[in-house]
């Protein structure tokens, strides 16, 4: 009869222990993709930000070269607010589907008018031969790259932990749990 009940002892601690741990590893995988996730998310935003805040000297600087045509640097101020505004309203520490849209839709209007500026700054030797432009225009190559990579890791990041969230039985753990599917840039 002992022998009995210390197997039925057994038959139900062993499952009942291997489920918990699986319900512990899945919730831990789940925490660090998030963090991974947070952290691309956050460099994502710095670089963004500081493209952002690059804007103003480049229009400042080439307001001579352009006194004929300031539509395209009052498109370029105009791209930035949107861009500005996405990157100060929203937390680099949480990571809102609304606010990864939000950010990605300025970056692209941005990105837009800086290479619609770009080009027509080609047709301004004056402009062209200016340290401080060249300066710029190199800073501002350099954080497009970053943007570029950041961005790409953030991405990355977003599929793995979809994946995770998605995943049946995990997905049950991601719910109870509040984890929720993040939103690509």
């Amino acid at each position: 009869m002992l022998k009995v009940f210390i197997i039925l002892g057994v038959a139900l601690v062993v499952p009942v222990f291997f489920v918990i741990t699986w319900i512990v590893s899945t919730y831990n995988k789940l925490l660090v993709l998030r963090a991974r996730l947070k952290t691309a998310y956050a460099q994502l935003h710095a670089h963004m930000k500081h493209r952002s805040d690059l804007v103003p000297d480049l229009i400042e600087l080439a307001k001579p070269a352009f006194k004929e045509d300031l539509s395209l640097l009052q498109g370029l101020a105009g791209a930035r607010i949107p861009a500005a505004t996405a990157t100060s309203q929203t937390d680099p520490k949480k990571v809102a589907r609304a606010a990864v849209k939000q950010l990605s839709t300025a970056d692209r209007g941005l990105q837009d008018s800086l290479q619609k500026f770009f080009l027509s700054a080609e047709q301004k030797p004056d402009l062209r031969s200016q340290t401080l432009y060249l300066n710029l225009k190199e800073d501002l190559a350099q954080t497009d790259k970053a943007i570029i990579n950041a961005r790409e890791t953030y991405n990355q990041a977003v599929v793995s932990y979809n994946e995770l969230t998605r995943r049946f039985p995990a997905l049950i753990i991601a719910r109870v749990s509040g984890f929720e599917v993040a939103e690509p840039f």
